[in-house]
């Protein structure tokens, strides 16, 4: 997942980049806002990335 605070564009680049490289495997990839919380604490400029890996037995 990809979270991003009130600019939602780093958080679109970012995702197209991740789309295009091909060495990347992803079933799902969600876009989402952060908390007011979170934005109060680190600005309106915060964006991060998030993932959990699929384990194969």
């Amino acid at each position: 997942g990809i979270f991003y605070g009130t600019d939602i564009n780093p958080a679109l680049e970012l995702k197209k980049m991740i789309e295009e490289d091909n060495r990347i495997k992803i079933d799902e990839l969600i876009l989402t806002e952060v908390t007011t919380v979170m934005g109060a604490h680190t600005g309106p400029g915060i964006w991060g990335v998030s993932y959990c890996p699929v384990v194969s037995k």
